[in-house]
């Protein structure tokens, strides 16, 4: 198995308590029509904080022979969602949650999570990556929120859908009554 296809799996697994109560058709649509809005958007994150969330679903979502998640635009869809459908609590734990990753950073002698070399934020990444259930208004929980969202958005993205994963949702024709 790819490690896109594993990511893949987990992502809609993750992504599924974010949205319960939402049937599939409901969240694909809200997915396509964020999608499309993305491109002019400027939500509740600013710049240096949509660069952190940037930064992260790179590292996550690599481009390879792939696009990655900077390409796809993850980062602003999850700006979107923050702004549009997260409340003013979960919009709090999660501004606070980017705050306290930013200054964990200064463990390593640097003022922010970007200020990190390369090697660093992969390896601080990858111990967030090992709490099991964090408190959302820490960098963990700040961390999960980007991870399940960095996955969903790439997933449900139209370059994804259509190059990488060669999903054909809309045919272009039809061909009724034919032998099957």
């Amino acid at each position: 198995m790819q490690r896109r296809d594993l990511l893949r799996l987990i992502g809609s697994a993750a992504a599924i308590p974010v949205f319960s109560g939402w049937t599939s058709e409901e969240l694909w649509g809200l997915a396509e029509a964020s999608h499309l809005r993305t491109g002019t958007y400027r939500g509740i994150l600013d710049s240096h904080q949509l660069e952190t969330v940037a930064t992260i679903g790179e590292i996550i979502l690599p481009k390879t022979d792939t696009p990655g998640a900077r390409d796809v635009g993850c980062a602003e869809f999850i700006d979107l969602l923050m702004t549009e459908w997260y409340d003013d609590k979960e919009r709090g734990e999660f501004i606070t949650g980017l705050s306290a990753l930013d200054q964990s950073a200064s463990m390593h002698g640097a003022k922010d999570f970007l200020s990190l070399s390369p090697a660093l934020q992969q390896a601080r990444v990858g111990s967030l990556d090992m709490a099991e259930k964090p408190a959302p208004d820490t960098a963990e929980g700040a961390y999960r929120t980007i991870k399940q969202l960095t996955v969903f958005a790439y997933f449900t993205s139209r370059p994804v859908q259509r190059d990488v994963l060669k999903v054909n949702i809309w045919p272009n024709r039809y061909d009724g009554c034919i032998p099957a």
